[in-house]
């Protein structure tokens, strides 16, 4: 089924995580013990599925504010019979987190990145992981785009830009680059 989930939201071009970086975050899920997680957008909810599946143990929250994509979620949610993850509609910039999470994932508009990470850290375990997702935006990250009709992207890639080096500028985190999906950004606090 989860197949059937990843091969509709590609046909429907629905930007799902790839499965290189989700297997990236389970296994730092396995090797943390980690128990409770929250994700950022769910989009039709193949990431936060496909995590509870190879993590049947852990209790996820996953918020999605497009209502369609959320109604979707929900109907593959069922599909799968799956009980550990609890879907969201609701905008993630007002939702009420409810608890602290060893794991967080951002996978939303990745303008707002720094504002979810910052809305999001004081709800981090003290070693929890955070990870955000598309840091290479398709590899334009590493290639600014030129031309006026690439002004948006532009700015989206300054965007992540400016959030990675926010990020390598706080002395208190650690911050690790994986190579996995379009790239994944991994968090934690640095211990004493």
């Amino acid at each position: 089924m989860l197949e059937i989930i990843k091969q509709q939201a590609l046909l429907d071009q629905v930007p799902i995580m790839k499965d290189d970086a989700l297997q990236a975050i389970c296994d730092s899920i396995v090797d943390h013990h980690a128990l409770f997680v929250l994700e950022f957008g769910t989009a039709v909810g193949y990431s936060s599925l496909t995590i509870a599946q190879k993590c049947p143990w852990i209790k996820m929250d996953t918020i999605e504010k497009d209502e369609a994509r959320y109604k979707q979620a929900i109907h593959n949610k069922q599909q799968l019979n799956n009980t550990n993850v609890s879907m969201h509609c609701a905008d993630a910039k007002k939702w009420n987190i409810p608890q602290f999470y060893d794991v967080i994932i951002i996978d939303a508009a990745k303008a707002q990145n720094k504002f979810l990470f910052e809305r999001a850290l004081p709800f981090l375990k003290p070693r929890g992981i955070m990870f955000v997702d598309n840091m290479h935006f398709h590899g334009f990250v590493d290639e600014i785009p030129m031309g006026k009709r690439k002004r948006n992207l532009r700015q989206m890639v300054q965007k992540i830009q400016a959030f990675k080096e926010y990020i390598a500028s706080l002395d208190y985190l650690e911050s690790e680059m994986m190579d996995v999906g379009d790239g994944l950004l991994k968090i934690q606090r640095k211990h004493v």
